[in-house]
């Protein structure tokens, strides 16, 4: 980095110390010098006197801080699919003015990106807590926390459609672990999408009726998602 004074009127020379933990790199005697910070670094106070070639001047004095230091993750390893609401945190990093999160694939941050405390609700995707502590200086690296998922999936099992083929009406039929939102949707091969619908599942077995008439003849894919858990099924209309 580069720091400078305005020159001083009859000054002949500028003395510069540097705090530990940085080193001097070119400039020394002159108004303006280029110094380094080496790894660790965290904060000081680099100071400069001007000198007439009879007494120096009151020192001028700055405070230089590092890059934030990599925190510790701290918060739950183990969670359930769609568990929601989950606390991670770092302790605060000393110079750090912002924190950039990043969470599992399919999970979400719910509040506290940009501090060291976020809340999480979680998908059905296992990986990593990550946090970069940033101020001007940059940052030294990312933290990161592994994440397993360790319970059962709250989706659906035992999908079915009856009756496969199916010209009229067909019931699709699954096995919820939970209450909560589903969504039906039906997918031609082509990847089209022509019917979707979203019921309240209950727990255990449900019953959806849907009408297939004056759908094109063909084979059609039937998804049934419930919290980020896919359950798919082929379907004939004839």
């Amino acid at each position: 980095m580069n720091l400078s004074v305005a020159a001083v009127a009859g000054a002949t020379s500028y003395n510069w110390s540097v705090p530990a933990g940085t080193t001097l790199i070119s400039g020394q005697g002159t108004n303006a010098i280029t110094l380094t910070t080496n790894v660790g670094f965290v904060s000081g106070q680099v100071c400069v006197t001007a000198f007439n070639g009879c007494i120096n001047s009151t020192s001028r004095c700055a405070v230089l801080y590092g890059a934030p230091a990599k925190g510790v993750i701290q918060g739950v390893s183990t969670v359930c699919a769609g568990q929601t609401n989950l606390n991670y945190s770092v302790p605060a990093a000393f110079g750090a003015t912002t924190y950039t999160w990043t969470v599992p694939s399919g999970s979400t941050i719910v509040s506290g990106q940009g501090t060291n405390a976020i809340v999480v609700t979680f998908g059905a995707t296992a990986g990593n807590v990550a946090v970069t502590a940033k101020n001007t200086c940059g940052n030294r690296g990312t933290s990161t926390f592994p994440v397993t998922i360790n319970c059962r999936v709250s989706g659906v099992e035992n999908l079915d459609v009856y009756p496969n083929p199916a010209s009229t009406n067909v019931d699709v039929i699954f096995n919820a672990n939970d209450k909560g939102i589903a969504s039906i949707q039906l997918m031609d091969l082509t990847g089209r999408m022509v019917y979707t619908k979203t019921v309240e599942a209950l727990e255990g077995r449900n019953k959806i009726t849907i009408d297939v008439d004056g759908y094109s003849k063909g084979v059609y894919l039937m998804n049934v998602t419930k919290n980020n858990a896919i359950s798919r099924i082929k379907l004939v209309v004839e």
